[in-house]
């Protein structure tokens, strides 16, 4: 009877301090919610935080492509890339092929490239797709070959048979006149050598691919050197090459060499279009050179100042 009388207010006081004990957790846990309800409205947590777009750029936004995107200018380069450019980069040398694709790639971005180490070893899916020419330009790289050479005249003529109104261009580690004069004389549209910067190189690719025709300035300066320097005895020596010329097509040849295009030269000497490609023709045959750029060259060396 005394042991239970002295239990009952042992019994008491320890449910009260549960009771305390429990009524005190509830309150911090309240003051708790309400603190992180504050900070946190929605309610999300470490994953809101996680997952929020970054600032300035709304989630819906970060996913729509951009037009034009990594592309420099704007209209020009527009109405350049309407069409995907395709080019094929021949290269014997895997290492070196990787790094000029490697290279093209990074600064024409829209373009699409096909790496082969042969001419003759291009699949047989893209001579077989009914585009007699599917590449927009083909590179074809030849090293620290020296021209004239049998090996890439060969392969020159392969890729024109294949594709006969394709550009061409060759990647020489070679820059002088004298290789310029003869790639120009195989029918390329462009010699670039890897002294080039990639910014010019890119330039080149996209010249040839509009139809134009590129040859490095210092190529230029070193042909036109000679003429400087030589002096009168000089210029009646390369006369020899245009005696065959007749004196309408040496002024044609004179308007040639200033860059003039067709339509100009018929203006300037009063002829028809017509009659002006027929004496640009015979030009090029009599002075055996494969274009108007090499002839104009030619031009240069003969006519002088």
């Amino acid at each position: 009877m005394g042991q239970g009388n002295m239990c009952g207010p042992q019994f008491a006081a320890a449910r009260r301090f549960a009771d305390e004990r429990t009524a005190y957790r509830h309150t911090a846990v309240e003051e708790t919610s309400a603190e992180t309800c504050a900070a946190d409205p929605t309610g999300a947590g470490d994953d809101a935080i996680e997952r929020a777009p970054p600032e300035g750029r709304p989630e819906d936004a970060a996913e729509t492509p951009q037009p034009n995107a990594g592309m420099e200018g704007s209209a020009d380069d527009a109405s350049y890339n309407a069409k995907r450019k395709k080019i094929l980069v021949i290269d014997d040398r895997c290492f070196c092929r990787e790094c000029v694709v490697r290279l093209l790639r990074d600064t024409l971005p829209n373009h699409v490239f096909v790496a082969i180490a042969r001419a003759q070893d291009l699949p047989s899916s893209d001579l077989t797709s009914g585009d007699s020419n599917p590449f927009d330009v083909v590179i074809l790289c030849s090293g620290a070959t020296q021209l004239p050479d049998d090996r890439v005249a060969a392969d020159i003529d392969y890729i024109r048979s294949r594709f006969s109104d394709t550009p061409i261009i060759l990647l020489s580690d070679w820059e002088d006149s004298s290789q310029v004069g003869e790639a120009l004389h195989y029918g390329v549209r462009g010699f670039i050598p890897t002294t080039l910067v990639p910014g010019v190189v890119k330039e080149a690719v996209r010249l040839v691919a509009a139809g134009g025709t590129f040859i490095p300035a210092s190529a230029l300066v070193d042909a036109l050197g000679g003429v400087w320097h030589s002096g009168g005895e000089g210029r009646r020596r390369d006369d020899s090459q245009v005696a065959d010329l007749t004196p309408r097509e040496v002024d044609v040849l004179r308007l040639l060499r200033e860059g003039r295009p067709n339509k100009i030269i018929a203006h300037e000497l009063d002829l028809k279009e017509t009659t002006v490609k027929i004496h640009v023709r015979h030009i090029m045959k009599k002075l055996k050179a494969a274009n108007r750029t090499e002839a104009a060259l030619m031009a240069e060396r003969a006519l002088g100042q």
